[in-house]
């Protein structure tokens, strides 16, 4: 029975890994994921999609609400094929 369960984790952990691979994989280029949030690696240059980004999530922590949805939405509608999306 116990090695029973140890198979059936240790199956749960190496499919795990795979998944884990793709996510990270699938980083967009210059940001990187901490704590659950995307970052950037470097500060993004003033006026790019990149920087709309990092100052809609300054505002979503600020507590901003309103002003990040509508901007948020205005950002989707201009930048449909950012990798960002």
């Amino acid at each position: 029975m116990l090695n029973r369960v140890r198979r059936y984790l240790l199956i749960a952990a190496l499919g795990a890994i795979p998944l884990f691979a793709v996510a990270v994989h699938a980083a967009p280029a210059g940001w990187e994921l901490r704590n659950g949030s995307w970052v950037p690696l470097i500060p993004p240059g003033d006026g790019t999609p990149e920087a709309q980004v990092a100052q809609l999530m300054k505002d979503l922590d600020a507590g901003h609400d309103a002003d990040v949805i509508h901007n948020a939405k205005r950002w989707i509608q201009r930048n449909k094929t950012n990798p960002l999306m």
